[in-house]
């Protein structure tokens, strides 16, 4: 029980973190993502084909906050978005955040590979469906991109193409917050080993 409080606690104060970093960041006005989620919820069992063909699942993606971005080579949103997944991405590497695209398309895999190629995709493409999203409580639009914490839970959804400056202040805000609960545990582990 008290590692569940100590979990809603965080993240509740990551909320607020948010909060702080758009309001004194200097945000446009039209430029305010959704309020993330206060308590994390658990995401889905996951594992869908990579464009290579080898299996990906949640599993392996542990250990990274993951833009996790439901797009379809049709949809305008998502090829205005992919440049900024991307610098995102490269931004972001350093603190262990990764981009990964699942494609809703039904096509060919040749089809989307080019698709993939041409838009110089250069983060993991998993072949997904529509019905993939289900499991992340549906797709309202597409694109639709999750951001998902190190261990696996939905943090924020951004339902839309996402602004780039709106996910940057979000990830930096999370990091934060991750940092000083890293820095608060380690005193209380510090002070514990004190005679």
């Amino acid at each position: 029980m008290r590692a569940v409080n100590r979990v809603m606690q965080m993240w509740t104060k990551a909320g607020v973190a948010i909060a702080t970093v758009l309001v004194l960041g200097g945000c446009e006005e039209n430029l305010q993502p959704p309020p993330p989620n206060i308590i994390p919820m658990p995401g889905p069992r996951l594992e869908l084909p990579s464009l290579s063909g080898e299996a990906v699942n949640a599993e392996s993606l542990k250990g990274n906050w993951v833009l996790l971005n439901f797009f379809a080579r049709w949809s305008p949103g998502t090829i205005k978005e992919i440049p900024d997944l991307l610098a995102l991405e490269e931004e972001f590497a350093g603190d262990g955040v990764r981009v990964v695209g699942i494609s809703v398309d039904d096509v060919p895999g040749p089809v989307l590979k080019a698709f993939v190629e041409r838009m110089r995709m250069n983060y993991p493409v998993l072949v997904g469906s529509i019905e993939t999203g289900n499991d992340f409580g549906g797709l309202d639009s597409v694109p639709t991109t999750f951001i998902m914490d190190r261990d696996w839970n939905v943090i924020n959804r951004h339902t839309g193409q996402i602004s780039q400056e709106a996910v940057r202040h979000e990830l930096r805000a999370l990091l934060a917050e991750e940092a000083r609960m890293a820095q608060q545990k380690a005193a209380r582990d510090a002070a514990r080993k004190q005679p």
